[in-house]
């Protein structure tokens, strides 16, 4: 199962790339920038789904999210703001981890939207 990590923030994606790779997960990335996010869905093999922060350098990635959107990717909103209605009600399916998050807040978070690892511990 392959996840891409859309993250501006060095030490938390170092950190969500290793839970994931614990996890049994294939990390893509992580694409630091909403342009790099976008290269990543446009080229290679698509990913079986994502974890998207809401804030990439201080753009809004609501470009990336219609884009996995179009592409059937399903996805995780993380973010450390509270859960935006307006965004919620436009990407209904997306699932929304509030940072800080744990190791079994983020499994739980991609089994909720249907991401199980084909391998590894889930703990």
């Amino acid at each position: 199962m392959r996840i891409l990590l859309i993250e501006d923030e060095f030490l938390v994606a170092a950190a969500v790339e290793a839970t994931l790779a614990h996890l049994g997960y294939e990390v893509v990335g992580p694409a630091s920038t909403v342009r790099a996010a976008l290269i990543a869905l446009a080229e290679g093999t698509p990913p079986d789904g994502a974890i998207l922060d809401l804030n990439l350098r201080g753009q809004s990635s609501l470009e990336v999210a219609e884009e996995l959107n179009r592409q059937g990717i399903p996805f995780v909103f993380a973010t450390g703001y509270e859960k935006d209605q307006a965004v919620g009600r436009r990407f209904p399916a997306a699932h929304w981890l509030r940072k800080p998050f744990t190791d079994v807040q983020i499994g739980d978070a991609l089994a909720d939207i249907g991401l199980t690892p084909e391998h590894g511990a889930v703990t």
